[in-house]
């Protein structure tokens, strides 16, 4: 599989080939992909996760909104890429 993320000005998603990123969940969605691609060479923690997309005003339910753009983002880019 060929993976091709542009993160400098507009975020550009090619899996194999296939453009993805309009199928990005909201404004976190690209943010997500963006952060976790930019630290793949390390495990990143949920809570860092969670810090890093909702810096200022955390969501009702921090870990479970994480979870619901994880499983958007599973679903836009494919299981086997995030």
């Amino acid at each position: 599989m060929g993976a091709r993320i542009q993160i400098c000005g507009r975020v550009v998603v090619q899996i194999d080939g296939r453009r993805v990123e309009a199928g990005l969940p909201g404004r976190q969605g690209p943010l997500l992909l963006v952060y976790l691609a930019a630290n793949r060479d390390r495990p990143v923690s949920r809570d860092e996760l969670i810090e890093a997309l909702w810096p200022d005003e955390l969501p009702s339910s921090p870990e479970s909104a994480l979870s619901v753009l994880l499983s958007k983002l599973r679903s836009s880019l494919g299981p086997a890429s995030v």
